[in-house]
């Protein structure tokens, strides 16, 4: 990341901790993260802990079990605790770390990681519209109608990259750029899309998609009910799908391309304009915000130090 793109990204992140800190008082927030419930917040830190564990079961099958579940753990406890702090750190020390494992060829460990992320794109577009009808209601048609949408585009987009593999990107591409020209939005599809077709057709010749879809709907399961459960934590009496679809928000700026380090600023931002969508007063909803992220912080610092130490034992043994 480029030193321009940081400063961006932090300014932004200043920027929304600034807005919303005219809206509600230091002491409302400080009163909220003192009056945590924890045991909401144990059974979120479960749930959270669950989700790790898909994730772990997920790379295992990818990866053709070649290295072990107690191996992956610490690694994708690193990577959660990075992409915190950066996504690109994130990607770099999860490609780095199963590569210096070994036993992985490097497409093999790219084409499994790109494919991973494109079906946790595709789940929670699927997440969000099913929150959104379950949130907002089903008497609006036109929602109704764009959730049907949507999800049709969603499985159009899967079956695209499943079955017609590079062939079917390269039309698509085609299609943008017919449309669209060399827009800055799809620039990255452009470049990528190649990688991203190679990842799925290795795939299908594994035979582990359905084994992908299934860990990976568990991995955002577990991560949606962690977050209502934080919310309840907090002190929001709030339904389940109310409070799933509030969590959309934060999942969805975290795949910009401009997110503040620690996603501070950022987060509470989306998250609190969800909560204010599903009814939730504005100022409840700030504060709840920053206590819910401040939960989220310190998950990832206790695994993220987890997978550190275990590292540096490894390290001191192999020594």
């Amino acid at each position: 990341m480029s030193i321009r793109r940081s400063l961006l990204s932090l300014a932004v992140g200043i920027f929304f901790v600034v807005i919303l800190l005219k809206r509600v008082s230091p002491g409302d927030i400080f009163n909220t993260i003192a009056a945590v419930d924890i045991r909401f917040a144990g059974a979120a830190f479960a749930s959270y802990m669950i989700a790790n564990a898909f994730r772990v079961e997920r790379f295992y099958l990818l990866l053709e079990r070649k290295i072990a579940r107690r191996e992956l753990f610490p690694i994708i406890f690193i990577y959660n605790f990075l992409n915190a702090v950066s996504p690109v750190f994130g990607v770099v020390s999860h490609l780095h770390l199963i590569q210096r494992t070994g036993g992985v060829s490097v497409g093999q460990n790219t084409s499994s990681f790109v494919a991973s992320r494109i079906v946790d794109a595709i789940i929670v577009g699927l997440f969000f519209l099913v929150l959104l009808v379950g949130a907002l209601g089903t008497n609006d048609r036109t929602l109704l109608m764009f959730a049907v949408g949507g999800t049709l585009g969603i499985a159009g987009i899967f079956f695209l990259l499943v079955v017609w593999g590079k062939r079917g990107v390269d039309s698509f591409k085609a299609w943008l750029r017919r449309m669209f020209g060399e827009r800055p939005l799809f620039i990255s599809f452009f470049r990528h899309g190649d990688d991203i077709a190679e990842g799925f057709l290795l795939l299908r010749q594994r035979r582990t998609l359905v084994s992908l879809f299934f860990t990976s709907f568990f991995v955002w399961l577990s991560i949606f009910a962690s977050g209502y459960l934080l919310l309840r934590s907090v002190g929001l009496s709030i339904g389940t799908a109310d409070g799933m679809f509030s969590f959309v928000f934060p999942i969805f700026v975290s795949l910009l391309p401009i997110t503040s380090p620690g996603s501070i600023g950022t987060y509470e931002a989306s998250l609190a304009a969800g909560l204010f969508l599903v009814g939730i007063p504005k100022t409840i909803a700030i504060s709840a915000s920053f206590a819910v992220h401040v939960q989220e912080l310190l998950f990832v610092i206790i695994i993220g130090g987890a997978g550190f130490l275990y590292h540096a034992f490894q390290k001191k043994n192999v020594s």
